[in-house]
């Protein structure tokens, strides 16, 4: 009769063992499938504070980047919230107004003009809208971020002095960013229904705008953060003084 005892001898190397190449692409941080798990699992430096990595990563050069997932989660407040009206009621009538104001405003600018090099004619408006579509894009991009610190700080507990203030600071701007933003959207939406353009504010737009946002916050940060290494520049100050010495022989 056959034993049922394992016997870790018996196991050939081969079995247990990849036998093909394996390639930088097959490499996946993830390999639970369980973000939660992944984030947990990340490898934090000791050149940066350890609540950094709520937010960034370090890329292969050791710098700080967004994370894909925060990213993510800082976009799906627009996606709630995308065909949303301004939250305040009694506010409505100014809302309209402002509204009313800034089409008046660029109206004019869909007068034609002839461009002379070309032939062709072309209204000035195209690229102030444009640049609108892209402004509004970014002021989006800035509500999402502080939805996404307002709901991270409501979630602690014991806020320090700074965290309180903090959280004062989102409480009296959010309100104020999402007001705009929604202006923003229906100034746009009220001009493409009346002049055929397309410009206007999208998932796609924004999710670029919060990346660029963050990529720049992760700048700061790694500028601010990260510990200068002395021996380094001392070699790379010796080295250019070495040059500058053989230059002159």
């Amino acid at each position: 009769m056959k034993s049922t005892h394992f016997d870790p001898s018996e196991v050939e190397t081969k079995e247990v063992v990849y036998a093909k190449e394996t390639t930088q692409d097959m490499y996946t941080q993830d390999t639970n499938a369980d973000p939660d798990g992944a984030a947990a699992r990340l490898v934090h430096t000791a050149d940066y504070p350890a609540y950094l990595f709520d937010t960034y990563r370090l890329d292969d050069n050791g710098n700080l980047v967004p994370r894909e997932d925060i990213v993510e989660k800082a976009l799906l407040y627009y996606k709630t919230a995308a065909n949303s009206q301004v939250p305040h009621d009694d506010d409505i009538e100014n809302y309209n107004s402002e509204k009313d104001s800034g089409i008046d405003f660029l109206v004019p600018f869909f007068t034609s003009t002839h461009v002379a090099a070309s032939g062709n004619s072309a209204r000035p408006a195209n690229g102030m809208l444009y640049s609108f579509a892209g402004a509004a894009n970014r002021l989006i991009a800035d509500w999402c971020k502080n939805c996404l610190a307002y709901d991270d700080i409501c979630s602690k507990t014991n806020l320090s002095d700074k965290q309180l203030n903090f959280k004062d600071t989102l409480e009296s701007s959010t309100p104020y960013l999402g007001r705009q933003w929604r202006l923003c959207r229906d100034i746009l939406l009220d001009i493409n229904a009346t002049y055929g353009t397309d410009y206007e504010i999208n998932e796609r737009q924004v999710r670029a705008a919060i990346l660029n946002n963050m990529t720049r916050d992760a700048k700061f940060n790694m500028q601010r953060h990260k510990p200068v290494n002395v021996q380094r520049n001392a070699d790379v100050a010796q080295s250019e003084f070495n040059d500058k010495v053989k230059a002159s022989f």
